[in-house]
């Protein structure tokens, strides 16, 4: 079964002030760039999850349109955020920058998971080569920033409302940092570093504190960076998924578990080959490319 997506939260709405008909008082409607709104994931349902998008006040150049599944957002400009429900699956988020000379870019970007009821906090880091670069952001972190940043109302959300799945959606998930979990080219089991084992760890306590009959799978992804020859990334990221994958077997995690690899394929930054020039910044660039993630479906 399916149910439908509700958009029409309070959160998101378009804030107008109407004025009385007169010569001697101006224009007839006053648009308000910003809002006193704050983030809220009361009226999120099982099966969505809450995503925040924000720019704080420090990114230099002109507003940034953020595009979700193909479809307009916000044009995120300084320190301004904007909230959306999005189906607790696999999304699509996509950007470019305002201009008057062609369209936005609706098809090449970042696929991220939004978890069941969770907020995920997505930030413009930077506006490099003309290209926006975000970073996912951990909730401490993010609800601090917010403080200093207010919701904008100067446009409309044109995401469509979507069917989301009633059963295997996304309940928790979570990204495993490759760069700290295994030694450069290591992927084995027995190669996971004590600070990525701990990160497993942890994560499989909040595995075990769900309602185990409601977990239908755990899928585990690999991903890489561009550098080096795709075959090889391809087999390291295979090699890396299934490594994690035994990690949560031998800590007694007794569920249907997935590994895939995807290798270069879904990038977090594509705009490290412009450092190709600097070894040591290109290497820092693709940090977070280097990832393996883990998402538990089922439903409540």
């Amino acid at each position: 079964m399916k149910q439908y997506l509700a958009i029409g939260i309070a959160l998101f709405t378009l804030n107008a002030c109407s004025l009385p008909q007169s010569a001697n008082t101006g224009p007839l409607e006053h648009w308000d760039n910003y809002s006193e709104k704050v983030v809220s994931d009361k009226d999120i349902q099982p099966n969505q999850g809450l995503v925040v998008f924000y720019r704080e006040a420090n990114i230099e150049g002109p507003a940034v349109n953020i595009y979700i599944n193909g479809d307009y957002q916000a044009s995120l400009l300084d320190n301004g955020f904007s909230a959306v429900a999005l189906c607790a699956n696999q999304n699509l988020l996509t950007s470019s920058l305002s201009t008057n000379t062609k369209g936005g870019n609706r098809t090449h970007g970042i696929k991220f998971i939004s978890p069941s009821k969770q907020i995920t906090y997505i930030k413009v880091k930077q506006v490099k080569n003309s290209v926006p670069v975000f970073e996912f952001v951990k909730p401490e972190v993010a609800t601090n920033e917010l403080k200093a940043v207010k919701m904008q109302t100067q446009t409309l959300s044109r995401v469509k409302q979507l069917d989301c799945e009633t059963n295997g959606y996304a309940l928790i998930s979570t990204s495993i940092n490759s760069n700290i979990a295994f030694p450069l080219n290591k992927h084995n089991y027995n190669d996971l570093s004590v600070a990525g084992k701990q990160d497993i760890q942890a994560f499989i306590s909040e595995i075990k504190a769900l309602n185990q009959k409601a977990i239908s799978k755990i899928v585990v992804n690999g991903y890489t960076d561009p550098v080096g020859a795709e075959t090889y990334n391809q087999t390291l990221s295979e090699k890396r998924a299934t490594a994690v994958s035994d990690a949560l077997k031998q800590e007694g995690v007794d569920l249907p578990i997935v590994a895939i690899g995807y290798g270069e394929k879904e990038l977090i930054v594509d705009s490290c080959a412009a450092e190709s020039r600097n070894k040591t910044k290109r290497n820092e660039c693709n940090l977070p490319n280097r990832r393996v993630e883990i998402v538990v479906y089922g439903q409540e």
